[in-house]
C-alpha cells in the first residue's frame, strides 16, 4: 500500500499554511492560526490516504496477507478482491451483525481506522489543544504582546517534522537478520542455535529466485524441474538425513499486514522485512512448527528482490 505521494503533501503543507496565514492575518491569534493549520493538515493527510486505501484493498484482496476460520464452516478464508466484506464463498458467512459489521468490518471501516494512524492522532489533539489554548496575538508593528510568551513561535517551529532519506533493501543484511530472529526464537524455546551453511543459503537463494521467475502459487516448494518431495531429497543428501523450508513473499516500500494478524507494517529496510517474514511464519501452525523443530542443526536463508519491489524468503532447514 503505498503511503501519501510527495507531490500530495507538498500540497497539504500548502493548504495548511495558507489556511494559517489568512488566519492569522484577520485575528493575529498565532496559536489558534498554528493549530487551525495543523487540523487542515491532517485532516488533508487522512482523506487522501483513506480513499488510496480503499482503492488499492479492494480490488487487492487479503489473499496470502491475513486469513481466519469461517465461524460457521470452519474454512479458513481471506477476503476477495471485489469484496467489501470478508466472508465465506462456501457457506456465505459474514463476521458481525448485518448492520453493524459495515461500520467495524468493512474496507472502508477499517481503512479509516488505519488511515487515521497514532502520530496523525497525536498532531489531531496538539491541534485542539492549541485552538483551545489562550489567544497568543502580534500587534501592529511587529512587537511581541507581553501577555504572548516569547518562547510561543520558537516552539512550534522546533516541532515541525523533517524528512529522512529512504533506507535501502539490503538482501544479504535481511538473510543475516532473518536467520538470527529465527535462532532468537528457538532460543526463547530452549532449543539450539542454527549454524549458517554456505550450500543451504545458495540452495535457498536460488529457490527465491525461482518464485520470481516461475510464480509463488505455481512453484511453491518444488523446483523448475523437480518435485518438492525430490527436491528435499536432493538437499538432504548434501547436509544431513532430512531438510525442511519455509518462504514467504511480500512487496517493498509498501504497507503490508503481517500474515495472521491485523498488524501493518511498511517494509522498507531489514528489520521491517524481518519482522513481516518470521513473524508471519510465527503465526502460521506449519512454519511455525518448522523453526521449533528439534532435529535441525543448520539453515540457509535467501532473500531476492526484483525490480518491481517485490521480494522472496526462503529458509531451508536441514539435520
Amino acid at each position: 500500500m503505498p503511503r501519501l505521494y510527495p507531490k500530495q503533501a507538498a500540497l497539504a503543507v500548502l493548504a495548511a499554511g495558507a489556511c494559517s496565514y489568512f488566519f492569522y492575518s484577520s485575528r493575529g491569534e498565532v496559536i489558534h492560526a498554528l493549530g487551525l493549520g495543523l487540523i487542515v493538515y491532517v485532516a488533508l493527510r487522512v482523506i487522501v490516504a483513506f480513499a488510496f486505501r480503499i482503492k488499492y484493498w479492494y480490488h487487492r484482496g487479503t489473499r496470502r496477507i491475513y486469513t481466519t476460520q469461517c465461524g460457521k464452516c470452519q474454512q479458513r478464508i481471506y477476503r476477495m478482491g471485489g469484496d467489501w466484506i470478508l466472508k465465506c464463498h462456501r457457506c456465505g458467512w459474514k463476521p458481525g451483525l448485518p448492520v453493524l459489521r459495515w461500520f467495524t468490518q468493512s474496507v472502508p471501516a477499517i481503512q479509516f481506522r488505519r488511515s487515521l494512524t497514532r502520530t496523525r492522532g497525536i498532531l489531531l489533539v496538539g491541534a485542539v489543544v492549541l485552538l483551545l489554548a489562550p489567544a497568543v496575538t502580534f500587534p501592529a508593528g511587529g512587537a511581541v504582546d507581553a501577555s504572548s510568551p516569547a518562547t510561543g513561535a520558537s516552539g512550534a517551529a522546533a516541532a515541525t517534522p523533517t524528512s529522512t532519506p529512504t533506507p535501502a533493501i539490503a538482501p544479504r543484511e535481511i538473510e543475516k537478520d532473518i536467520l538470527a530472529s529465527v535462532n532468537g526464537i528457538r532460543v526463547n524455546h530452549s532449543l539450539g542455535r542454527l549454524s549458517n551453511d554456505a550450500y543451504l543459503h545458495r540452495q535457498a537463494l536460488q529457490h527465491a529466485k525461482d518464485l520470481n521467475t516461475y510464480g509463488y502459487d505455481e512453484l511453491e516448494h518444488a523446483g523448475p524441474h523437480e518435485n518438492a518431495d525430490q527436491r528435499f531429497r536432493r538437499i538432504a543428501s548434501q547436509c544431513g538425513r532430512s531438510a525442511g523450508e519455509n518462504i514467504h513473499e511480500g512487496m517493498t516500500y509498501r504497507e503490508m499486514i503481517i500474515y495472521g494478524t491485523d498488524e501493518e507494517i511498511y517494509v522498507d529496510d531489514s528489520a521491517s522485512a524481518t519482522q513481516y517474514t518470521v513473524v508471519g511464519w510465527m503465526h502460521s501452525p506449519p512454519h511455525r512448527k518448522n523453526i521449533l523443530t528439534t532435529r535441525w542443526t543448520k539453515a540457509g536463508v535467501g532473500f531476492y528482490v526484483n525490480d518491481q519491489g517485490d521480494f522472496y524468503a526462503s529458509i531451508i532447514f536441514c539435520g
